[in-house]
């Protein structure tokens, strides 16, 4: 019986390992208004964010004249993409 309870509890605490692990990485999203003159501003774009710390997803717009970037908020700051987008 003890050894049930162990292996029920050593299931359990590897079961809730992912969760505790994703809790931690919680993500935001944040868009900027920029200008973008070109294609090549765009490429330019989709080529340097995806490097910075924590950037998971990066979505940008010619015709709205937008950049959105999804990032681990433990990784870094709205602030710091938008000066990583600025000196593009």
């Amino acid at each position: 019986m003890k050894k049930l309870i162990q292996t029920m509890a050593l299931i359990l605490a590897v079961v809730s390992m992912p969760a505790l692990a994703n809790a931690k990485k919680a993500t935001k999203e944040v868009t900027y208004q920029v200008s973008l003159d070109c294609q090549d501003c765009v490429n330019k774009v989709m080529k340097n964010i995806p490097y910075e710390k924590g950037v998971k997803d990066v979505k940008v717009s010619l015709e709205k004249q937008e950049v959105t970037v999804v990032f681990l908020e433990d990784k870094n700051c709205p602030m710091n993409l938008k000066n990583s987008i600025e000196k593009l």
